[in-house]
């Protein structure tokens, strides 16, 4: 390690090595020198210990640097190490912050800490951060995300799907920066005054006794495991979610009862779901599966439940259209697997159960038993919902076991919107 008095023509004519790098030390300023590599790049360097170890701090490259301004940072900087401050630990925690605020790294500790506690599709948030969101801002530090670049996410969702699949990618990346400056990272949040690109849909679709009676024949025939899964989800009318998380233990077939848990359903209040004869036939009739489990476990053998709804849903629509193209008929519109709850719930409408019975039975909090009534009526109305799911159920044993073209065949009556 040569010492030489650093001058600006000194510095200017260092040649770069013929291999590695070397070191010129400041004669006139011990610790200060400047690095030389076989690239001939030149950056400056102090050379220090700190309780006992030899540490080293850089001071930038010339000639961005001058040497007048690199020696005087030097002298400045052995001072703080003088009393007792290392520069390199104070850099290496600046880049351990400027790396927490990294928006992969934001990202991720969102999900962590409020996505999974909060959220049972936090999955499908998780996704849709990583798909959207990372590609463009994975290296940038959260705190130079503008309102622009959010715009920019958005309106390429819009151009490429829907306005109203945008709306739900702008309602999560929203969700993440509220969450940001409830945490002091942020503080303001720069997606505050975006407005959706477009108003969510609210569904009303509701099958006719025609095509429930095709789509539970198809269910039928399509088996093990979505088919009958697909045909609790019509005589239950509870979610999708928490009828494939149900688990063996969460039944009672002597009270003829499944308990859905708060900690699937959406509101977070567990749910009594009473049974029809016409259920629990389907229940005896799985496969003799061992029953501590999911009533519906995943297909690879994995302890998790069943999945793949999507690919099954598939299946099935391919399988109704050829029935209803037998007998020339077509579904009115196309349908979601949600769909059935609401057919449920109007179809037990239509059947004069209450409103206030039904809300029990899809599990809301909402309608004719919120405000003061839902907080001091705690009757469970089990018995009104027993008799609201057989009455259903008898509905549906009827419509699958008449002829197809029955003259009974309607659209049950129009439930209102907000049935989710």
């Amino acid at each position: 390690m040569p010492s030489i008095k650093l001058t600006d023509k000194t510095v200017a004519n260092l040649r770069a090595p013929a291999a590695g790098r070397v070191e010129y030390w400041d004669a006139a300023l011990p610790g200060f020198g400047l690095r030389v590599t076989e690239k001939g790049a030149k950056s400056w360097t102090v050379l220090y210990r700190h309780n006992g170890r030899l540490r080293r701090a850089t001071l930038g490259n010339y000639p961005a640097v001058s040497l007048a301004d690199a020696r005087r940072g030097a002298r400045g900087m052995l001072i703080e190490i003088g009393n007792g401050t290392d520069p390199a630990a104070v850099k290496i925690e600046e880049r351990r912050r400027e790396a927490r605020l990294l928006f992969q790294a934001v990202a991720d500790e969102f999900v962590q800490r409020h996505c999974k506690p909060n959220n049972r599709g936090w999955e499908r948030q998780q996704h849709d951060l990583k798909q959207e969101f990372l590609p463009p801002w994975r290296d940038r530090a959260i705190t130079t995300i503008t309102r622009n670049d959010i715009l920019e996410v958005i309106d390429r969702i819009v151009d490429r799907s829907s306005p109203q699949r945008a709306h739900r990618y702008l309602a999560l990346i929203k969700k993440l920066f509220n969450w940001c400056t409830e945490r002091g990272l942020l503080a303001a949040s720069p997606a505050m005054t975006i407005k959706p690109p477009g108003k969510a849909i609210t569904r009303d679709r509701v099958l006719s006794d025609a095509e429930l009676r095709v789509v539970w024949r198809c269910c039928a025939a399509a088996g093990w495991p979505f088919g009958p899964l697909f045909q609790l989800l019509i005589l239950t009318a509870q979610r999708l979610g928490e009828v494939s998380t149900m688990r063996w233990h969460d039944i009672d077939f002597d009270k003829r009862m499944v308990s859905i848990r708060a900690e699937v359903t959406r509101n977070g209040i567990a749910n009594e779901v009473p049974l029809a004869p016409l259920v629990i036939a389907i229940l005896d009739g799985l496969p003799p599966l061992p029953r501590g489990g999911f009533v519906f476990p995943a297909l690879n053998g994995s302890a998790n439940p069943v999945s793949g709804f999507s690919r099954a849903k598939s299946r099935l629509d391919k399988a109704v259209a050829v029935e209803l193209g037998k007998t020339g008929e077509v579904m009115h519109e196309p349908w979601r697997l949600h769909d059935l709850r609401r057919t449920a719930a109007s179809g037990m409408a239509q059947l004069g159960v209450a409103p206030h019975v039904i809300e029990k039975v899809l599990n809301h909090t909402t309608g004719s038993l919120s405000g003061v009534a839902g907080i001091y009526n705690r009757y469970g109305y089990d018995r009104e919902k027993r008799q609201a799911l057989e009455l259903w159920a008898g509905h549906v044993g009827r419509l699958i076991d008449s002829p197809a073209n029955s003259s009974a065949v309607g659209h049950p009556a129009r439930m209102p919107r907000e049935v989710v």
